[in-house]
C-alpha cells in the first residue's frame, strides 16, 4: 500500500530531475500540457506551477488562475513549448469575399500582412537562424502568406502571420483592425 501511495510522489520527483537536467523548459516559458496552456512561474520537486493562459477567455492572455501540475506529466503527456529556442508562433485569419473582388482582396491582404507584420517576421527569421544552428534544420519559411479556396459563390482566404507568443493577441487585433479599415474603403 505504501508503494502505491508513494508512486506518484516518486515519479513526480524523478520528473523534476528530468525537467532540470533536460532544460527543455524553464521559468517564463509558455507550455501547453494536455490541452491546458500556461506560463511557468515555478518548478518545485513535486509540481510545476503555471499561470493559465487562454482558458475561457479564448485569447492568449493570462486568466489569473494558477495551475499546479505534478511533475510526472513529463512522462505521460505531449508538451508544447511555445518558447523553446523560438518564441514566434503562427496565426491565421480567415476572410471570405465575393468573386467580384477576390483579386483585389488578395493583393490587399498580402499588402496589409507585409506592412503590419514586417518586424515580427524579421525577428522570427532571426530566431529561426538560432533554431537552425541548434537543431540543424529549417522549421519554416518566414514570410506572410495568403492562400485561397473557392467556397460556394465566394472565395475563402486564409492569411498566415507570425507573432511573439506574448504579443499574439495584440498582433492579431492590429491586423484585424487594419483589415476592417481597408475593407470599408471598398
Amino acid at each position: 500500500a505504501l508503494v502505491i501511495a508513494l508512486q506518484e510522489a516518486v515519479t513526480s520527483a524523478f520528473g523534476w530531475f528530468v525537467i532540470m537536467m533536460g532544460s527543455k523548459f524553464g521559468i517564463g516559458d509558455r507550455l501547453e500540457i494536455d490541452g491546458t496552456r500556461g506560463d511557468v512561474i515555478d518548478i518545485q520537486l513535486l509540481r510545476t506551477t503555471l499561470v493559465e493562459v487562454n482558458g475561457w477567455l479564448g485569447v492568449d492572455e493570462p486568466t489569473g488562475r494558477i495551475i499546479l501540475v505534478p511533475n510526472n506529466f513529463i512522462f505521460n503527456n505531449k508538451i508544447f513549448n511555445y518558447t523553446h529556442g523560438h518564441p514566434f508562433v503562427w496565426g491565421k485569419i480567415d476572410v471570405t469575399v465575393g468573386f467580384n473582388c477576390a483579386e483585389a482582396a488578395a493583393a490587399l491582404f498580402q499588402r496589409v500582412l507585409m506592412e503590419e507584420t514586417k518586424d515580427e517576421f524579421a525577428a522570427a527569421r532571426t530566431a529561426a537562424q538560432r533554431m537552425r544552428r541548434r537543431y540543424g534544420v529549417d522549421d519554416a519559411t518566414y514570410e506572410p502568406r495568403v492562400t485561397s479556396a473557392i467556397a460556394g459563390n465566394d472565395v475563402a482566404f486564409t492569411l498566415f502571420y507570425v507573432a511573439h507568443y506574448r504579443r499574439f493577441s495584440d498582433i492579431r487585433n492590429r491586423i484585424d483592425h487594419r483589415l476592417i479599415e481597408e475593407l470599408t474603403r471598398y
